[in-house]
């Protein structure tokens, strides 16, 4: 298979054809969606992409977040000696990009991938929803930091309303 949308809690992902060799001239991109309020973990079982300094010609392109100008993580290639290390997600969503081009075909990739709780943070791609502080609306924990992405489809507006639920003491 050639990228894909991926929701489960945990799966895998491989390049095409894997554990043949994989085609030339590719380009496969695959989204990881969570749920906000959640990260994702990868975890790198086998690496076989060809290998050249800058990752030119083959390459496994991985960014935090829902798109391809999300914040890059890393490009990867490299022989079954060079798996890169696991990734940590910052948001609900990593995008990848598998491309290949007209030469040399390796076997490829799999990696696992799992999902954990985060403390609060997101990306939202809903038409609405709620965003709330850690926790409850009462006792948050000290030094929390949140950042919320409000992704929305082109020429649609987006209304925050504020409420605030504190009490006197």
């Amino acid at each position: 298979m050639c990228g894909g949308e991926y929701q489960q809690p945990t799966g895998y992902i491989t390049s095409p054809y894997y554990p043949d060799s994989y085609p030339n001239d590719r380009e496969c991109v695959y989204v990881i969606s969570q749920p906000p309020g959640t990260r994702i973990h990868l975890e790198f079982m086998e690496f076989d992409v060809e290998s050249h300094s800058d990752c030119m010609f083959d390459y496994l392109e991985v960014r935090d977040g829902d798109n391809e100008n999300s914040t890059l993580i890393g490009k990867f290639c490299g022989g079954p000696t060079s798996i890169p290390a696991p990734v940590d997600s910052q948001h609900n969503y990593l995008w990848l990009r598998f491309g290949t081009d007209g030469s040399i075909q390796n076997r490829g990739f799999r990696l696992n991938y799992t999902t954990t709780e985060a403390l609060c943070g997101g990306i939202l791609r809903e038409n609405f929803g709620v965003i709330t502080s850690p926790t409850d609306t009462e006792r948050y924990p000290d030094n929390a930091e949140c950042t919320w992405i409000v992704s929305v489809i082109n020429y649609a507006h987006t209304i925050l309303y504020m409420h605030s639920g504190m009490r006197d003491m």
